[in-house]
């Protein structure tokens, strides 16, 4: 897990690495204030300052051209009760004539503002990062390429709070959220370094949420930006409050060939004694092919219930439908799907830069075991599995569908703690979990 750096000397040694390597590496170098366009029909609108960094030693083309320059986008994340949900997206905002600024070190400044120069930075206002016409559709930017159509060509902006950061009401109000972290996301999408360079631009920073002006809450930065990570990635660093880890969150990250990148965290909290909370998070960090189902496997005899997924709405007329994923149990497992490519092809899918948040109640404790990706776009491979936490036999620690030797060792080595040998949720390892071990020992 990355931590907070500072930024000067931090993007200084990154920019060495990368002159050395010999290519462009756009960053999120800071995310800076907000800014409030106001609210209509309970959803609230919103952008934010940010500035980007070239830490490579090639400048990054930065014209009017079609897939000619950098996309950014925002997203606004609220993790509450150790559950990450997305609840805020704005369109792709396409900004020109980059400054030749020295934020991240030593800047070799381009001759015109047809490009950002190697080891330069430029902000963008907020006000430019929300300017409406500058905004354009998620759904014509390919993130795998870099590639997008240009000029933006899009139905008319709704006032106020088109294709801006929209944010419902409810996610926001303090009443309704006690205790919840907010986090803002930015991401960039360039051809520069599309695909190549192991998707470090995005960065992340928390948020705080103050008193309603004219009736909009008041979004304000707070702590310092963390470079190149995503919000997914700070997930089990915050699970039980701010700074506050969950150690025994599993994370996982899954390239496509010929694609992108989805990132994966799961965690199992105990919320009574004998019942475990599963959520799972999936980013589609860069992928074009997109996300259609989720699926796991449960033990014989499983029993599941407080189902529930998470997406983001699309909105300010992109085409994707925004109806909620079917959730469907077996005897087997249990999958969340939206329909197939075949059958609606602006289904529901989870889309890149898109956070989708999934989760259950299980009488199983959990042990590691694989979960299941069907991508919605067809080609091959068709699916991508991640070992996560899933629920398991209790007494199988190791996920192998066994209780045996290894299992009562591990047990043995986790005596008078807590952990997933905690098979009640007790808050101890003990006699009773050892019982329970023994009474589903495999014959």
């Amino acid at each position: 897990m990355k931590s907070t750096l500072l930024l000067a000397s931090t993007l200084l040694a990154l920019n060495a690495i990368s002159a050395a390597r010999g290519d462009s590496d756009l960053v999120i170098g800071a995310i800076n204030n907000f800014q409030n366009w106001g609210v209509a029909a309970g959803i609230h609108a919103y952008s934010v300052s940010v500035s980007s960094c070239n830490l490579g030693d090639e400048a990054i083309e930065w014209t009017g051209n079609p897939g000619a320059h950098p996309v950014f986008g925002t997203n606004l994340l609220r993790l509450r009760d150790g559950r990450l949900e997305m609840i805020g997206m704005s369109w792709m905002a396409h900004t020109m004539c980059p400054l030749q600024q020295n934020l991240c070190g030593a800047c070799t400044p381009h001759p015109n503002c047809s490009a950002l120069g190697a080891g330069c930075s430029n902000t963008n206002s907020a006000g430019i990062m929300g300017q409406q016409a500058a905004l354009g559709p998620r759904s014509q930017v390919n993130p795998a390429t870099g590639e997008f159509a240009y000029p933006v060509v899009a139905p008319p902006a709704a006032p106020t709070i088109g294709r801006r950061l929209q944010v419902a009401d409810a996610d926001l109000d303090p009443e309704l959220n006690a205790g919840a972290l907010y986090f803002v996301e930015v991401f960039a999408i360039s051809a520069a370094d599309a695909g190549a360079l192991a998707g470090n631009n995005s960065s992340v920073r928390r948020v705080t949420v103050g008193p309603k002006v004219n009736g909009s809450w008041t979004l304000s930065t707070t702590g310092a930006t963390t470079q190149q990570t995503t919000a997914i990635e700070l997930w089990p660093q915050h699970a039980n409050g701010l700074g506050v880890p969950d150690p025994l969150m599993v994370s996982a990250l899954v390239s496509i060939p010929g694609d992108g990148r989805l990132r994966l965290a799961a965690r199992a909290s105990s919320v009574a004694p004998g019942t475990w909370r599963y959520d799972y998070a999936v980013l589609n960090q860069d992928s074009l092919r997109s996300v259609q189902a989720v699926s796991l496997p449960l033990p014989p005899n499983a029993q599941v219930s407080a189902i529930d997924s998470h997406l983001p709405p699309h909105h300010s007329g992109e085409p994707y439908s925004t109806e909620p994923w079917e959730s469907v149990v077996t005897p087997f497992g249990i999958e969340w799907q939206c329909d197939d490519a075949q059958r609606d092809p602006n289904a529901n899918a989870l889309r890149f830069g898109v956070l989708g948040t999934w989760s259950f109640e299980s009488f199983s404790p959990p042990a590691p075991g694989p979960v299941t990706l069907t991508l919605f776009t067809p080609g091959t491979p068709s699916e991508v599995t991640a070992t996560l936490l899933v629920p398991a036999i209790a007494g199988d620690l190791n996920g192998d569908g066994r209780v045996d030797g290894d299992d009562l060792g591990t047990l043995l080595g986790a005596w008078d703690g807590g952990g997933f040998a905690d098979f009640n949720g007790d808050g101890i390892v003990d006699g009773g979990d050892l019982g329970t071990l023994l009474g589903n020992w495999t014959r």
